[in-house]
């Protein structure tokens, strides 16, 4: 089994923003408000080319893929593919995620699970890299 993605679009004009926890001093109160001084727009910090990104939630996953159902992956269109990196591919009718590689001049996509054969990137493929995956956000529950 491969790690199959949905694609999803990101709200463009989010103004969510939440704290972050700064570091505590000695004198602070252990209240956990006084150690919040600042905020982040997730949006603002992963999505450097705005108009390429997207998110992709896992659906389903590999066990040894390092990725669980729920995760997000930020997905940049226009970033350039580099060597060893997780990109999102459209392969079948389906989204899935590959570690992308350069081999004896070629590339070639890997999957996340040993079981598959890596796949040369030719013209006479029927895959489309759809972007490389910029960041993950982690479900932990």
């Amino acid at each position: 089994m491969s790690v199959l993605v949905e694609i999803c679009k990101p709200v463009k004009a989010s103004s969510i923003r939440i704290p972050v926890i700064r570091e505590a001093e000695e004198d602070d109160e252990l209240a956990g408000e006084n150690f919040m001084e600042t905020s982040v727009d997730l949006n603002q910090e992963v999505a450097h080319n705005p108009a390429s990104t997207f998110y992709a939630r896992v659906v389903d996953s590999a066990k040894d893929s390092g990725f669980s159902a729920g995760d997000i992956l930020v997905v940049d269109r226009n970033a350039p593919l580099q060597h060893n990196k997780l990109v999102v591919c459209y392969i079948n009718g389906s989204f899935t995620v590959k570690r992308l590689y350069r081999k004896e001049g070629m590339l070639w996509l890997e999957a996340l699970d040993s079981p598959f054969r890596p796949i040369a990137l030719t013209d006479e493929n029927q895959l489309d890299v759809w972007g490389l995956v910029t960041y993950v956000v982690k479900r932990t529950w």
